[in-house]
């Protein structure tokens, strides 16, 4: 038995619409798709394969964290005493994004500011003496 090397070439189907018969019946055709090709069959043989961007990310990031764990400390004061411009950088792409502010005295005036004070150092002054 001979075995025939098959193509890796994808192979169109022009779908061909019958007439109707007298009847009304359409002549049965095989359903080769949307795009004329036979199921299982990719109009780009040579693609990237299911999962490949997935499985290059993985192994990208194990290959880093490994390397990490082995040179990660050095790098990163090397980075700091031979760049410091770009150890600064990084620090700030790791932060938050959005600092939020919170400033609680500020709808205190300066005398209420002055008055607070005055009562907190009075109070410190007390418990002092207490001891």
């Amino acid at each position: 038995m001979s075995q025939e090397k098959v193509s890796d070439e994808p192979i169109l189907v022009q779908k061909q619409l019958k007439p109707l018969n007298k009847a009304g019946d359409t002549h049965s055709t095989p359903d080769f798709g949307k795009y004329g090709f036979k199921p299982g069959q990719s109009s780009n043989p040579g693609g990237k394969p299911i999962g490949a961007r997935n499985r290059l990310q993985g192994d990208f990031m194990r290959a880093l964290s490994e390397d990490f764990a082995v040179h990660g400390k050095t790098a990163i004061i090397a980075c700091r005493t031979e760049k410091p411009d770009v150890y600064v950088k990084v620090i700030a792409t790791l932060m938050l994004r959005e600092l939020e502010v919170k400033r609680p005295l500020e709808g205190i005036t300066d005398e209420e500011l002055e008055a607070g004070i005055a009562l907190l150092q009075e109070y410190l002054k007390a418990a002092r003496s207490l001891h």
